[in-house]
């Protein structure tokens, strides 16, 4: 398989930076983060931890702000979701 360059691993053709993202947190989230559909992964990964702004991540990923908004919040709805003490 193909990684991805916004996966958690590294991945040396990436032109984003690798950030060793273990030491920060901890390995259900990351888990989780990694088990996000593709489009979801890639705007919470460079928006929440490398702080790409939504102007920049849709020229980056040639989509518009509005699609930006509405996959940063589905990634962080389906995290909450996936993260909740009650889920089954």
């Amino acid at each position: 398989m193909q990684s991805s360059p916004f996966s958690l691993r590294p991945n040396v053709y990436s032109p984003i930076p690798c950030y060793d993202w273990k030491k920060s947190f901890h390995p259900r989230i990351l888990t989780e983060v990694e088990a996000l559909p593709e489009e979801c992964r890639q705007v919470i990964m460079l928006y929440d931890y490398q702080d790409v702004t939504y102007r920049d991540l849709a020229e980056l990923l040639g989509v518009s702000p509005g699609t930006i908004n509405a996959r940063l919040t589905r990634a962080r709805a389906l995290l909450r979701a996936r993260l909740s003490p009650c889920r089954s």
